[in-house]
């Protein structure tokens, strides 16, 4: 039995990628038994994997937005993301989709000499894209006017909802960026430029768009995903002390830690965090120095949905850690390999630790601390290992009141001048207060974050 395990401080930060060298050997033990641990108990996070497929559709709204565009710069800045992504070029032309080239020299070419035809089926596009399986692109003013429907009737109808909701439930990601024009010289409109794809496929189109696209202040842009967004950390991790920061991350089995040996008992951890913690000008720091620093939420002003509210839960994994040790030797000593090794018997420790509110609404960062008012709950005179899980507690949509990107997708209606036309405006809306597209909703497993901490005794 491996007890020599929760005899020192190991902070463990998880995440997946591939296997490097552990720095001692006990460390080495513990990082490929923790991995196991961890996959076994089924707590690893959900790995990255591929949706979509390669292909990119490219559906262009042959409108007067579009026919127009050519005199727009950002339109120009966008082409050469576009060409060289070498999508299969669709054009609307009225009701028609027609599939026209994947040539990349001809999809130049006909970007370049889009004539009017009204009526667009931009529905119609959305429908194919979402019921596919390719990552696309849709470029078109949003004006979507049924012949058989009033007009008034189209212009406050919802009528992308639906196609946003299939495309959400599959755990995807829509991009919008809205580039206000004057048509015709003299309508203000917006032309729109709708990513489909996957965040977790790297390079995908969406990245290029952001990496070779300049910004510019009046184009908006605008995330729709039913994901928790993810948590990073800094490159340069802030030393709380060089015994509780993590060091260089070590990696194995998938997992990413970053390791750190640490001979203390939690009676010191306090002393140190929490009861003699002073700043830089000697004053005693009233609710406590920081326990882990450096990770940050990717929460943007601009996706459809905020975290405002975090929870960070404890809990208690040294004694099922042990018992799992020794059902594991064991059943590796015996011939009969198919021991069932048991599942771990945690021990609520929640309260334990805090975080920092006012640092996380300010910058997005999640400073951990010790909560002064619950010293010790849950932790056992017999070594701990503690599974700390940085969990969502208040998730809001983030559209209705925000006026900076809302504004981009209502217009006046050229046919109605006094009428704005909110189709788009309300198929976000609609998704967005939809309770089941809320991530906090749609995902029984609220976890952002995990953290490992083993540590010596009370």
């Amino acid at each position: 039995m491996k007890t020599n395990y929760l005899t020192f401080l190991i902070v463990i930060l998880c995440a997946t990628t591939s296997c490097s060298q552990i720095v001692s050997e006990d460390s080495a033990d513990f990082a490929a038994d923790m991995a196991e641990f961890i996959t076994y108990n089924k707590w690893e996070q959900t790995p990255a994997h591929k949706i979509l497929s390669d292909t990119i559709d490219l559906y262009v709204d042959y409108s007067t937005c579009v026919a127009e565009a050519m005199n727009s710069s950002y339109y120009r800045t966008v082409h050469p993301v576009i060409v060289d992504s070498n999508p299969n070029y669709y054009s609307i032309k009225g009701a028609q989709i027609k599939f026209e080239t994947n040539n990349r020299q001809a999809v130049y070419q006909l970007l370049n000499t889009v004539r009017e035809v009204n009526y667009a089926d931009i529905k119609g596009a959305a429908k194919r894209i979402v019921e596919g399986n390719n990552h696309a692109v849709l470029i078109t003013d949003g004006e979507y006017y049924q012949r058989k429907v009033g007009v008034l009737d189209s212009q406050t109808n919802p009528y992308l909802a639906d196609e946003f909701r299939k495309w959400l439930n599959r755990g995807l990601d829509i991009y919008i960026y809205s580039e206000p024009y004057l048509e015709s010289g003299k309508y203000n409109k917006f032309r729109y430029y709708f990513f489909f794809t996957d965040d977790n496929v790297d390079n995908n189109i969406q990245d290029r768009f952001q990496r070779s696209v300049p910004a510019q202040n009046n184009v908006k842009a605008f995330h729709l995903t039913s994901k928790y967004p993810t948590i990073s950390k800094s490159v340069d991790y802030p030393i709380i002390n060089q015994s509780l920061s993590p060091n260089t991350a070590l990696e194995c089995n998938g997992y990413k830690y970053d390791v750190q040996e640490y001979y203390t008992e939690w009676d010191d951890i306090y002393k140190y965090i929490l009861d003699n913690a002073y700043d830089d000008k000697g004053n005693h720091i009233e609710n406590g120095d920081y326990l882990v620093r450096g990770l940050f939420l990717n929460n943007n002003q601009y996706d459809g949905f905020k975290i405002k509210d975090l929870s960070i839960n404890v809990t208690n994994v040294g004694e099922a850690f042990i018992n799992w040790l020794s059902e594991k030797q064991f059943a590796e000593e015996v011939e009969d390999k198919s021991t069932v090794l048991p599942k771990a018997g945690a021990i609520a420790s929640n309260n334990l630790l805090t975080y920092d509110k006012k640092l996380f609404n300010e910058t997005g960062e999640i400073a951990i601390m010790l909560d002064k008012e619950n010293k010790f709950e849950g932790l056992s005179t017999e070594g701990n290992l503690l599974k700390i899980d940085i969990t969502a507690n208040i998730v809001t949509e983030n559209f209705t009141q925000n006026n900076d990107i809302n504004g981009n997708f209502q217009w006046y209606s050229i046919t109605n001048n006094n009428q704005l036309n909110t189709s788009i405006y309300e198929s976000i809306r609609m998704v967005v207060l939809d309770p089941s597209m809320n991530p906090s909703g749609n995902n029984q497993n609220k976890i952002l974050y995990t953290i490992y901490v083993s540590t010596y005794s009370l």
